[in-house]
């Protein structure tokens, strides 16, 4: 995108108004940490989005922060600007960035506030009061502290390259990438091109690898457990290195060897069972029971308030939890089809109420009132007068397809007696419920005999 551009395009998307304060319409652009290997040559770039937005004088400043967000140094603004139309620059850079591309800074940045690898920079702009507030922010590299709703910090850092700003989303890995060649550009419009070595297949100040050139490193050398390492822009990227086997569980890891982080089968839906870890650090739920809960495709705040329980290995959770709301089963395989009869298969279900479900985190089960079964319709077949019997025999008063409690069930997480649902060869039985009390849960499970 032309710098030209961007006075246009991000005054649309970010709607700011065009009588905003003069210092309230800019952002970050390009960002400058480190130089061939030296840490003096930096600089911060911001452009205008809207135009007027020159009123700079004690009214802006930057905020840079430490990889982990706890160390904060801020740099005031101690000028205005000469030009305020939307999409002038503001360059902040240091003296020796200045020297080395012959530019003069339009505020000269001291060393030491712009951390090269790990870190946050803001723009924070005053109201009419004086008060500072955010506009923008940029997170990059290992940085851990909190970005607000700017999410992710960038993966690379502003090492040897600069991060330059391609969207304005207000995300930050949507918003940045790496660019090997900085252009630092001041108020006036003077800009530089800065060359880069990266890519002459040598390692040069500044580089940590260049093309196939590692300097010897490896993802062990970096402290993972294996892995493949990349070079990209002559940076490491350890995207594909992991400390999967480690026999700790890190970020990415579900589990690792032993380590299964607190979780066990009945927190991914399981009744029981042993949970296990793959090589790749997933869960495995090979060895979990047979039967699972089912929540039924409702709102999750409300899904626990009734689940279907099935049995069924063919169809069981994986390692997200996930149940399926079709459960297929292949006529005669001795795990789902329960029946000697070659034109059936015969699932087996429960109807369970109240639910204290780990993968359901923010449901609440409350009380039920009541137990409506909607498909199938009562006179299509014996299914209905079974499941609506299985769950009346749990305390309630059955009036055609529909169950009531008095006093609801309030009290634990009963369950029905297991309820046998034949279904017929190539053909699908649809089942939907909604249980109602202080919340309404509904439910639906569909159950496929295959040949």
């Amino acid at each position: 995108m032309k710098r030209a551009a961007w006075g246009i395009v991000l005054g649309v998307v970010v709607g700011v108004a065009a009588n905003a304060r003069a210092q309230q319409s800019i952002i970050l652009k390009e960002v400058l940490g480190s130089w061939r290997g030296d840490d003096t040559i930096q600089f911060v770039e911001l452009i205008m989005i809207e135009d007027f937005q020159n009123v700079l004088l004690d009214r802006a400043q930057l905020v840079f922060e430490d990889a982990t967000g706890s160390n904060q140094q801020t740099f005031l603004f101690t000028k205005n600007m000469a030009f305020g139309v939307a999409g002038a620059t503001v360059l902040v850079a240091t003296a020796r960035l200045g020297e080395l591309v012959g530019l003069v800074p339009d505020l000269v940045l001291p060393t030491g506030l712009l951390l090269p690898e790990n870190g946050r920079v803001c723009y924070r702009a005053a109201d009419a009061l004086g008060d500072f507030s955010t506009i923008d922010c940029l997170a990059y590299g290992s940085f851990t502290g909190s970005n607000g709703t700017y999410g992710a910090p960038v993966r690379a850092n502003p090492t040897n390259r600069s991060l330059d700003r391609v969207k304005f989303t207000g995300i930050n890995r949507t918003d940045w990438q790496g660019v090997l060649t900085p252009t630092p550009r001041v108020n006036n419009g003077t800009e530089r091109l800065m060359g880069t070595e990266c890519g002459n297949d040598n390692i040069d100040p500044g580089e940590q690898c260049d093309g196939s050139d590692f300097d010897g490193a490896t993802c062990a050398s970096l402290g993972f457990v294996r892995g493949k390492l990349q070079c990209s822009q002559c940076q490491y990227n350890t995207n594909k290195c992991t400390f999967c086997g480690n026999n700790e569980v890190n970020d990415g890891e579900q589990c690792d060897g032993t380590d299964l982080d607190g979780a066990d089968c009945q927190d991914l839906g399981f009744t029981d069972g042993t949970l296990e870890c793959t090589d790749k650090c997933d869960f495995d739920t090979a060895q979990c029971s047979p039967t699972f809960y089912v929540p039924g495709k409702g709102p999750k705040k409300k899904d626990c308030l009734t689940e279907w329980l099935v049995e069924n290995p063919a169809g069981k959770p994986g390692a997200n939890g996930k149940a399926k709301t079709t459960q297929k089963c292949q006529q005669g395989d001795p795990g789902c089809d329960f029946d000697a009869d070659p034109s059936t298969c015969t699932f087996r279900l429960q109807v369970c109420f109240r639910l204290i479900d780990a993968r359901l985190p923010d449901c609440t089960a409350g009380a039920i009132d009541s137990w409506e079964l909607r498909k199938p319709p009562l006179d299509d077949g014996s299914a209905a007068g079974a499941l609506l019997g299985a769950v009346a025999a749990l305390g309630g008063t059955l009036s055609e397809d529909t169950v009531t409690f008095t006093p609801p069930l309030d009290d634990g997480t009963p369950c029905t007696e297991t309820v046998l649902l034949p279904v017929a060869v190539k053909s699908k039985l649809k089942l939907k419920a909604k249980a109602s009390g202080g919340d309404t849960d509904a439910d639906a499970l569909t159950l496929d005999c295959r040949p």
